[in-house]
């Protein structure tokens, strides 16, 4: 009598943790993992035979430490159009030590400019806050965003397929192995006093009234 074949054996199951990707946290699917990590810059996670396993991985602690915002150069960042002035207006609040610095704001009139709008805005004044920080040797920034690309350009979530965004992540580029940036989220017009501020200088900027 013949053998029984023997049974293929099932692949053990596995967990990803990530720690820095796209998505971070538990996935559980390496086809998940690979979305998150693949081409994203400084990707870091492990993968573990038990949820337990990956969970304090991650609980373990942040891989990439959060800057202090009590001692760090902090800049709240905004832009604004104007279509009847065909202006674009940027403004970047800027702190330091619990002190407001003198804000960064000024107008954009190229014409190549124009049809990005507000976003062409946004970046000038992430940009203005980097070389603000470079000029002045300060060794950390955070930047306070309401525009998603302020950050995904810079970190490679988004790709860069426009003039504008290229020049932006290129300066980003050249600058950071002297200036560590944090990029941290802000919801627009939610009240908060540094990000509304940006938010006046720039449309102030946009309407030619700075």
């Amino acid at each position: 009598m013949a053998a029984a074949a023997a049974k293929p054996k099932t692949p053990k199951k596995k967990y990803y943790a990530v720690r820095n990707g796209r998505q971070t946290g538990l996935l559980e699917t390496w086809a998940a993992c690979r979305a998150s990590i693949q081409g994203y810059p400084n990707a870091i996670y492990k993968s573990f035979f038990t949820r337990e396993e990956a969970e304090a991985y991650l609980s373990a602690g942040d891989a990439t430490p959060k800057l202090d915002g009590a001692t760090a150069l902090t800049a709240y960042v905004d832009g604004s159009y104007m279509s009847g002035k065909r202006r674009i207006g940027f403004a970047a609040v800027l702190l330091k030590n619990g002190e407001t610095l003198q804000p960064i704001s000024g107008a954009l009139t190229d014409p190549s400019l124009l049809p990005f709008r507000n976003v062409a805005g946004e970046l000038a004044a992430a940009m203005r806050a980097m070389q603000y920080a470079v000029q002045h040797g300060e060794p950390e920034l955070i930047i306070w965003h309401d525009y998603e690309g302020i950050a995904a350009w810079c970190t490679g979530a988004w790709a860069a397929n426009t003039a504008v965004s290229q020049a932006y992540r290129d300066y980003y580029l050249s600058v950071k192995d002297r200036l560590t940036v944090e990029f941290r989220k802000v919801r627009g017009h939610s009240g908060n006093l540094f990000n509304d501020m940006a938010d006046e200088l720039a449309k102030a900027a946009a309407l030619g009234e700075r």
